[in-house]
């Protein structure tokens, strides 16, 4: 009910809006629809909260339930077993495909004078951050498209570009599922609203990092570095131009100790590289448009080359590998 009826304010909303009429004819109306969807949006998102915190206790207590191999007898079913049983897969499905419906509606005329409010706002990242966190919510094609909606609008829409950037950095560090996915959600809002800055903003936030500390994390918390590292690669594989142009901020690291991070930067590089392989060589163009082209192509090659004598097996082995993928393209 509570899903349905936030669908029919929404609609509501659209409808005054885009009906044209004076906003000071409509003022009492708007403040009321204004009201009633921050309480939805509330209840909603606190009701997604407690139902994922028992989702995963339940879950837990499966796994240490699970008979031993061998075991014997069948599992009895409690009444609260069966209560629960409500399948909350569906559920979210569908609570966070209408919440990320909600920011379709113009919010800038529901809360004129002032700009959206920004706690309104932060309940739709949490719920998006809160469906990236999950890897069984991501199988669902419907919440992971409603997670990246919701993300992306809040970012790139609504201006919460650095709220968004922080939390999926943060999550970036956390999860090692993730830096495919978050990669995907930079390059589906980029596509969505023509606007690669939630992109940018990723690579420059893990580029502003101090070397220092990542070789810290590395010896404490080294899946949260192969994630940054991943995602790089993964970024940089999907959008080569917007990586191109903020290389520069992730070329510090590429001395840094943070040996899987080095690793990842010569993945980066190599994507870099197939990507302006139509570019001629420099012997064959002198036109000014491709010179700076051929000169950063160059220059990457030269720092692959480098690489070779890398201190770390790990990263001379990708680099070896990325100039294998590179001649397969070429």
């Amino acid at each position: 009910a509570l899903c349905s009826n936030l669908s029919v304010l929404s609609a509501s909303v659209t409808a005054l809006v885009v009906g044209g009429a004076r906003a000071e004819e409509h003022a009492e109306t708007m403040a009321g629809y204004r009201s009633a969807l921050k309480a939805y949006a509330t209840f909603i998102f606190h009701a997604c909260e407690l139902c994922e915190k028992e989702a995963r206790t339940n879950s837990a207590m499966a796994l240490g339930e699970k008979p031993a191999p061998g075991a014997k007898g069948k599992k009895k079913t409690t009444a609260k077993a069966k209560l629960v049983e409500w399948k909350w897969d569906e559920q979210r499905e569908r609570i966070v495909h209408v919440m990320a419906g909600a920011l379709d509606i113009d919010l800038w005329q529901v809360f004129r004078p002032r700009q959206p409010e920004e706690d309104f706002l932060r309940l739709f990242v949490r719920l998006g951050s809160m469906c990236l966190e999950n890897p069984a919510a991501l199988k669902s094609r419907v919440t992971k498209q409603a997670a990246f909606e919701m993300l992306g609008s809040c970012a790139l829409k609504w201006g919460q570009l650095e709220q968004v950037t922080t939390a999926l950095i943060d999550l970036l560090n956390k999860f090692e599922h993730l830096p495919a996915p978050i990669a995907e959600l930079a390059s589906a809002a980029a596509d969505r609203f023509e606007n690669a800055h939630l992109a940018a903003a990723l690579i420059r936030e893990v580029g502003r990092v101090d070397p220092y500390d990542y070789k810290v994390q590395q010896a404490s918390d080294a899946v949260g570095v192969r994630s940054v590292g991943t995602f790089l690669g993964e970024i940089a594989a999907r959008m080569p131009k917007t990586t191109m142009t903020n290389i520069s901020v992730l070329m510090p690291h590429l001395d840094g100790e943070a040996y899987s991070l080095r690793s990842a930067i010569v993945s980066v590089l190599g994507h870099l590289v197939i990507s302006q392989k139509d570019v001629a060589s420099v012997s064959d163009h002198h036109d000014n448009a491709t010179a700076p082209l051929l000169r950063t192509k160059q220059g990457f090659l030269d720092l692959l080359v480098e690489r070779v004598h890398d201190t770390s097996a790990f990263t001379r082995a990708r680099v070896l590998n990325t100039w294998a993928t590179m001649a397969e393209a070429k």
